[in-house]
């Protein structure tokens, strides 16, 4: 459980890092 946290975590912090639409994809 604390993984996938952490690699979401990561997966927010790229999709920040990329653009606005993967942010609002993760939003839902």
């Amino acid at each position: 459980m604390v993984q996938l946290s952490q690699r979401l975590d990561r997966y927010i912090l790229m999709a920040q890092k990329s653009s606005s639409k993967p942010k609002l994809k993760v939003c839902g």
